[in-house]
């Protein structure tokens, strides 16, 4: 009868614990970040960083009282920029070099596990780990082609409105984030954090019109994330 009073009691009490935590929590966000281009091949060049953007969809779903699975929707304005040997005998005789700055925009899917702290009066830390799948949804460049002696070729100086079938419809990047959160009451909290995404496959494709080499780099950046989860 003891055992049968201590197991009620138990129960009793992981029922009001469970009680006390929200299952699901959604919110929105966005988040300036700053992208490049890793270039897989010795003859592309990345040519720095650029400014980009991200906003989307929130949602936390809990496993234990400090343990959730992360994800969401971003919409994310990824830009980046390369350079690389380029030729066209149409326009100028020998190599030059085609400096593309890439415009895109990807529909992501992240999917972590996030650890959180205890409360420190009204703020929590957290550190988080995943992976983020990407869908392009638009791809365009700015192009400008240089000759050997580092002339501007003006017949090859544009902006190509899509470049699609020069890039992969699918994308894969390591997620790696921490932060704090600041608890406005119980069912409302600001969330500021620092994500990596760091790219694990190829965005490009094709053959270098020089080299005959595949095409090859990987999308990263980093983003200072602010978001507001009800």
């Amino acid at each position: 009868m003891q055992k049968i009073v201590v197991l009620f009691l138990a129960l009793l009490f992981a029922v009001s614990v469970s009680a006390q935590i929200k299952p699901f929590k959604l919110g929105f966000k966005v988040a300036p970040s700053i992208s490049w281009m890793n270039a897989n091949d010795r003859d592309y060049e990345n040519e720095g960083a650029k400014g980009g953007f991200l906003w989307g969809l929130v949602t936390e779903i809990t496993l234990t009282k400090n343990y959730f699975v992360s994800t969401g929707l971003n919409y994310n304005y990824f830009n980046g920029s390369m350079s690389y040997a380029f030729q066209d005998q149409s326009h100028f005789i020998g190599t030059g070099k085609l400096d593309r700055d890439y415009k895109m925009q990807y529909l992501e899917v992240p999917l972590a596990i996030k650890l959180r702290t205890n409360d420190f009066g009204d703020f929590r830390f957290f550190g988080q780990v995943g992976l983020t799948t990407a869908f392009r949804l638009k791809a365009r460049s700015d192009d400008k082609v240089t000759d050997a002696a580092g002339a501007t070729v003006d017949a090859l100086t544009y902006d190509k409105n899509n470049i699609s079938s020069e890039t992969t419809f699918l994308k894969e990047s390591m997620l790696v984030g921490a932060g704090v959160e600041y608890l406005i009451d119980k069912s409302l909290a600001i969330i500021i954090g620092v994500n990596y995404n760091g790219g694990i496959t190829n965005m490009l494709k094709g053959k270098n019109s020089v080299t005959g080499s595949t095409i090859s780099a990987s999308p990263s950046f980093f983003e200072l994330s602010l978001s507001v989860v009800f």
